[in-house]
């Protein structure tokens, strides 16, 4: 098999993107992935099943039978308990239950400004774009909803399926761009190939014939989640070390939820206007941003496939707080169940202040009471971090060469002439959005430059920083 010009490990939007952007401009485009342990094909989208959509009791029982509780240590938190972990079960790059919720990011901080700044902004609108970025919602009255500051309609990303809106799996991203894609289902990475600061392609166990495969590549993008993806790093000799923290600074969104019985005025207003018709399969609600400075998430949907009676789902996403001391740690014997390569999770600093999680259950059950009357079994409560499944930071981007980071601002791993990363590893700042819109275009940027239809940050590396020899 000849070299492609690019190898994406991991078929997820955000490989997908940049899979798709680079082929756009003519180059030979390569991408690995190992799709669904149960067989099922890299990049099919299953919440295009009418019963999974967004915030239906199918896809909530789903999604609760999907989280997987994780090997971690923590110090005690969550009001006194044992901090508890989670993530989805794997199923190669792509987004199992993605909503399809597309929000640029939240920047609360000067640092993740100056991120959005320099890796983000100039490719939001082709992101948006690619993804058919939409309006859930038709313009609210003020007279309806005058007692809430600051609510919007959510954005979603959707694709037109004959008569069904749906939300996109990343196949529909790859559409259009032609034979340069070559996608490869039921491959898992095991080790990425260099020497010298040069990455010359990975190699990969074939699913389907047991055989160890070596796939050659002039630049090759690792794609995968923010769990795999440093967990490849050092399966190919890229340890942490200082200034190159590999696995380093693990975050996630801390998230409540609720369920209620829309048994107030306006409770039912909202749940009439957020109905929708049997042919719209995209997350529709709405964005009430309450906390302290706008920077918390309350997300209110209609659940999918529900009965006549008005019903309303809570999501409310606090601000994760990035941390170097809560990091995943890798064993030197592989694991393969669902991917997670001999990781652990080590949490020694909270995600967020206790007072915030105090204070995110008290605004939810304040909220779910004017809304309505929690349903057995949903009351307002804290999931288990991971819950979320935003979990970003632990191949983060470093704009400052001096300051710690395994990135820089094009997504190119410290040390390296072409080996790249694309997805929320790289999100290095607080924030409390869903991270796939942010992702998703710091990727189509990261493409852009390596396909040179974008200029390249021309600020180096130190060379006392990062990876150029293997240790063995």
């Amino acid at each position: 098999m000849t070299a492609a010009d690019i190898l994406v490990v991991g078929c997820g939007l955000a490989g997908a993107a940049a899979a798709r952007v680079a082929a756009d401009a003519g180059m030979r485009v390569r991408i690995i992935d190992a799709g669904l342990q149960g067989g099922v094909d890299s990049g099919c989208h299953v919440s295009a099943d009418c019963r999974l959509t967004f915030a239906s009791e199918a896809r909530n029982r789903l999604t609760r039978g999907l989280l997987l509780p994780v090997e971690h240590e923590a110090a005690a938190s969550a009001f006194g308990r044992g901090a508890e972990f989670a993530v989805g079960a794997g199923n190669g790059g792509a987004g199992l239950l993605w909503s399809g919720i597309c929000e640029r990011l939240d920047a609360p901080t000067s640092e993740g400004r100056e991120f959005l700044d320099n890796c983000v902004e100039r490719t939001y609108r082709p992101s948006e774009v690619l993804l058919g970025v939409i309006e859930t919602v038709d313009p609210f009255t003020a007279a309806a909803f005058a007692a809430w500051p600051g609510i919007r309609s959510i954005k979603t990303a959707s694709v037109r399926d004959g008569s069904l809106l749906r939300v996109p799996g990343p196949r529909d991203l790859l559409r259009g761009g032609g034979s340069a894609i070559d996608l490869l289902a039921g491959r898992v990475a095991t080790v990425i190939e260099h020497r010298s600061g040069h990455a010359t392609g990975v190699t990969a166990l074939n699913l389907h014939t047991n055989d160890m495969e070596f796939q050659a590549a002039d630049t090759v993008v690792v794609a995968a989640d923010a769990v795999r993806s440093p967990a490849l790093l050092v399966a190919s000799r890229l340890n942490p070390e200082p200034g190159f923290p590999v696995g380093q600074w693990l975050t996630d969104h801390p998230l409540a939820v609720a369920r209620i019985a829309a048994t107030t005025e306006e409770g039912r207003t909202l749940a009439d206007a957020l109905r929708a018709g049997p042919e719209a399969m995209t997350c529709r609600g709405v964005v009430l941003a309450p906390g302290s400075g706008g920077s918390t998430r309350l997300i209110v949907s209609v659940p999918g496939g529900a009965p006549a009676q008005d019903l309303l789902m809570l999501y409310w996403y606090a601000v994760g707080y990035p941390n170097p001391n809560n990091e995943l740690r890798f064993r030197k014997v592989a694991d393969r169940e669902f991917g997670l390569r001999g990781a652990s999770v080590c949490l020694n600093a909270p995600i967020a202040p206790e007072d915030d999680l105090r204070r995110l259950l008290d605004d939810l059950t304040e909220v779910a009471n004017r809304l309505g009357t929690p349903l057995r079994g949903w009351k307002p409560r804290l999931l288990p971090l991971g819950a979320a499944q935003h979990l970003f930071g632990t191949l983060r981007t470093a704009l400052n060469p001096s300051a710690p980071g395994v990135t820089d601002a094009d997504g190119k791993v410290r040390g390296f002439q072409n080996l790249f990363v694309a997805g929320p590893a790289r999100l290095p700042a607080p924030c409390a959005t869903n991270p796939v819109l942010a992702s998703t275009a710091a990727a189509i940027h990261m493409a852009g430059v390596i396909s040179g239809a974008l200029p390249a940050h021309s600020a180096p590396w130190p060379k006392s920083a990062g990876r150029t020899e293997p240790r063995g």
